[in-house]
């Protein structure tokens, strides 16, 4: 499946969210459109957003899974037997966004 997540600034860091942040100062941010592995059985929420649903894990929301390694979108997630996953996400496209909230 393929979706958009956000790349934010956060000082020297980066971090990643599902859905898009306005803000006033419009500071900006990156869309990045991945492909999520079906294995991880991602789904939307009515209220946006998306959450997944790993084997052997629990039903989480895509963007408190979300992390930064080394600059690129990883999901992370811990199954029933307390056991950290890692898994890289595919970058298919980028493109800047602007967060201002007056466009």
């Amino acid at each position: 499946m393929r979706i958009n997540i956000y790349e934010y600034p956060d000082g020297t860091n980066r971090f990643f969210k599902d859905t898009l942040v306005r803000d006033y100062d419009g500071t900006g941010c990156w869309e990045l459109e991945v492909e999520m592995p079906d294995i991880l059985n991602p789904y939307p929420l009515k209220m946006g957003g998306f959450a997944i649903e790993p084997p052997k894990g629990f039903s989480e929301m895509l963007s408190d899974c979300l992390s930064n390694e080394n600059g690129k979108p990883h999901i992370k997630w811990t199954d029933e037997f307390n056991e950290t996953h890692s898994c890289l996400l595919k970058i298919l496209s980028r493109k800047e966004r602007s967060t201002s909230l007056c466009l």
